[in-house]
């Protein structure tokens, strides 16, 4: 196989976001053990997650392909232009398949997580299938990766057979990773696409709730209320670890978290303010919002899972898509990388 063919897997396979967003079952693996999280465990849950992202854009880009052809902004998926086939969407999905499995049964066999791991992928499959078709089919998502980070979690369990022995810790970031993925999914991934999923005869929350976007942005107040207060119930969540849970904080890190916080809902009103639609601005917003956003989980666990994986956490994301899509593109940032 060529490397440009072999490019075009890649890109199928969204190899840059697939891999930075491989972390989640980590971070339950984290909320549960901290600090003394053993380095294989970490490493089979890297990449089973890798897999598990790799698995729910390849469907999404197969189901989605009739609405996609009609974004600008998306032309160059293999798919829509046509230089990976069905054929290899079906390959991909039973490789990937196989291998999440494989490393969940032989390095984490519990019946529970395997549940919960099914339970997951369902979630996601319900999302491909529905994200043009149901109004709130975000929540599958959101569901499927709080589910995925819920794995982790049990897969390290020293009872692993035991929903209930799950801490306070665990099932208040289980919300925040809920919240966060259904604000990120609405806010950034459908906003931007919200005049071709009208024309494309797509549903979802912002062409149901009346927002455009063009040369006058207009930012229906229902639209604005969903997602203000969302973030607000978010930002509740985060202090609840610290005010109702008596998660050991250093002074300096509750700090970080209220300017992170204030951050992330300046962003926030900004792309709901914003009265003409840029792409370009709008995905320079978009990333400003995806960093402020994901890092309040790292700096909300600092104390309990340690500097090492903190940094971890913060750095891995972030470099895997600078460096995969240099390798891929030929630039470090792409024009728009959203949750889609």
């Amino acid at each position: 196989m060529s490397w440009g063919k072999i490019k075009e897997l890649f890109k199928l396979c969204r190899l840059p976001s697939s891999i930075g967003a491989s972390i989640t079952p980590v971070i339950g693996a984290l909320t549960v053990k901290g600090y003394l999280l053993n380095i294989s465990h970490f490493f089979w849950l890297l990449l089973l997650g890798v897999f598990f992202n790799i698995l729910g854009v390849v469907l999404n880009d197969f189901i989605d392909i009739q609405f996609d052809e009609f974004s600008k902004e998306i032309k160059d998926r293999p798919l829509v232009k046509k230089t990976m086939t069905p054929k290899a969407v079906f390959f991909i999905i039973i490789i990937g398949l196989v291998i999440i499995f494989s490393i969940s049964i032989i390095f984490f066999w519990s019946l529970l997580a395997i549940l919960i791991l099914i339970i997951s992928l369902d979630f996601g499959v319900l999302y491909n299938i529905f994200s043009k078709k149901l109004i709130g089919s975000d929540i599958f998502l959101a569901s499927s990766m709080a589910f995925f980070f819920l794995f982790g979690a049990l897969a390290v369990s020293d009872n692993i057979n035991n929903v209930y022995e799950i801490g306070n810790l665990t099932w208040i970031v289980f919300m925040i990773i809920f919240i966060y993925i259904f604000i990120m999914n609405v806010l950034e991934g459908n906003l931007k696409d919200v005049n071709f999923d009208r024309e494309a005869g797509a549903l979802n929350i912002p062409v149901f709730l009346g927002v455009k976007t063009g040369k006058k942005m207009h930012v229906t107040m229902s639209f604005k209320a969903i997602i203000i207060g969302l973030k607000i119930l978010l930002v509740f969540f985060v202090f609840s670890t610290f005010f109702f849970f008596n998660l050991i904080f250093w002074f300096w890190q509750i700090i970080i978290l209220i300017i992170l916080v204030f951050g992330m809902l300046w962003i926030t009103f900004k792309i709901l303010n914003m009265s003409s639609f840029n792409i370009l601005r709008f995905a320079f917003y978009g990333r400003i919002h995806g960093v402020f956003s994901y890092l309040v989980i790292p700096i909300m666990l600092m104390r309990f899972i340690g500097i090492n994986w903190t940094l971890f956490l913060i750095l891995f994301p972030a470099s895997c898509p600078l460096i995969f899509n240099y390798l891929l593109y030929g630039k470090s940032l792409t024009p728009v990388v959203f949750i889609k």
